[in-house]
């Protein structure tokens, strides 16, 4: 088979054994290969941590889940989850033929003697780099059979015109809101091409525990529906994290998550007279090769549900390629925030009808907020808000690209990245949920 691309590989996943004996002229041909030993310790042929490239897969989006959490939160409607069982292999492996190697206990008799025999892989098995594709096909295929409709521009995302139901889908995680009545007939028509596991209330979805309760509005003392996000394990998890990494265990209380600028940066005496002086003055920081896998664990989060630590992974990760000392107490600035932080809670809540409730986008950016560079950074936040409604849908924290005349220039600059990036596009989802234009 060898006169076609193909993979060889262990059932756990896609590798070749380097060295091994290929047939004649074959030799000068390169392979490429990727051990799967477990899932969250994947190498590629140099034992290097493998990078999938799974462009077929697109899932939904973060604010795709907050949206089907608002609209299960309608008066009369409700909102479920379920999990597809071993989902990857519900679906056809399609494409480059794929030949893997069984392990030898898993071998029939009549295969005894044989050196290292291979076996076709038809299934999408978990670490082949297209199975995400061919999984999403084969559960979006389903789901429109039985009369949804994707919603434009928002991939993984659809909407039922009979039952007035709308589907999430994350990977292998269904998230369905709509009509109390009308969802166990929906998961019964879901469930006849996908297995799944029954249906039930919200609970932990990607990481994040969604605590859903009847409380009383702050705004009119009224009984409202309440979505609340807590993800104080994940950060708990976070800070342990940077604790192995740096070794640095003490966290003093602080109120803000940023550290206060030298004294050059208010103009002082000894103020540097360029950026590239100001760069000169700091040393590397300590913290360089570690820091890119603590901020990139802690913005999961911030873009879950902890916007108030968007602004500050932000400003950090836009220093990874050039950390300097001060970065160091930078990040440990917004650590000790986060260690004293982790019982604040994002909550929203519903006490309107779908009719009396209306689509809010804020924009704005400060002024040369960057002393480095004396750029700005825009910020954007979404919600859905009534007369005793306010759910926080999406938010961002952006420096600018470039630099801002006066505070008028770089607030326009804000706001048209707020329109074009959230606020128009999430006008075609909206059209469909509260069914107006």
């Amino acid at each position: 088979r060898l006169g076609k691309t193909v993979h060889f590989g262990t059932v756990f996943g896609i590798c070749v054994e380097k060295g091994s004996e290929l047939p004649v002229g074959h030799k000068d041909r390169k392979y490429k290969g990727r051990f799967v030993f477990r899932g969250n310790d994947v190498r590629d042929q140099n034992y290097d941590h493998a990078i999938f490239q799974e462009l077929g897969s697109s899932p939904a989006a973060l604010e795709a889940g907050k949206a089907a959490d608002f609209y299960g939160l309608l008066p009369g409607n409700a909102i479920e989850q379920s999990d597809a069982e071993q989902a990857y292999t519900q679906s056809l492996l399609k494409g480059v033929e794929t030949w893997v190697e069984l392990p030898e206990d898993r071998w029939p008799p009549e295969w005894k003697g044989i050196h290292r025999p291979v076996v076709p892989l038809e299934l999408a098995l978990y670490g082949h780099p297209d199975s995400g594709g061919y999984w999403e096909e084969h559960a979006e295929k389903h789901v429109m059979s039985v009369g949804f409709e994707r919603v434009p521009d928002w991939r993984s995302c659809f909407w039922h015109p009979v039952f007035k139901t709308f589907l999430v889908i994350y990977v292998d995680d269904f998230k369905l809101a709509g009509p109390k009545d009308k969802l166990p007939e929906v998961w019964k028509l879901l469930r006849q091409g996908i297995d799944m596991e029954d249906p039930h209330p919200m609970g932990n979805f990607l990481g994040c525990q969604h605590e859903q309760s009847e409380q009383v509005s702050p705004w009119t003392g009224r009984k409202v529906q309440t979505m609340t996000y807590n993800m104080e394990p994940f950060l708990r998890d976070c800070v342990v994290k940077y604790t192995e990494l740096t070794g640095n265990s003490r966290f003093r209380r602080v109120t803000t998550p940023f550290v206060e600028e030298p004294e050059w940066a208010d103009g002082g005496v000894n103020t540097p007279s360029s950026p590239e002086a100001i760069e000169a003055t700091l040393k590397e920081g300590e913290l360089k090769h570690v820091a890119a896998r603590v901020l990139m664990k802690v913005l999961y989060c911030a873009r879950m549900c902890r916007y108030d630590l968007l602004h500050a992974i932000g400003r950090l990760a836009c220093r990874v390629t050039k950390w300097d000392e001060a970065c160091d107490r930078a990040l440990h600035r917004m650590m000790c925030y986060i260690h004293h932080t982790y019982h604040i809670r994002q909550v929203g809540w519903v006490g309107d009808s779908a009719d009396d409730v209306g689509i809010h986008l804020f924009a704005d950016a400060d002024f040369g907020g960057d002393k480095k560079t004396s750029r700005n950074t825009s910020g954007a936040f979404l919600c859905l808000a009534g007369p005793d409604t306010f759910f926080p849908i999406q938010a961002f924290s952006k420096k600018q690209t470039a630099v801002s005349h006066s505070t008028p220039e770089a607030e326009i600059v804000a706001a048209d990245a707020a329109v074009r990036q959230i606020g128009i596009p999430c006008l075609e989802l909206w059209d469909k949920v509260l069914g107006r234009d």
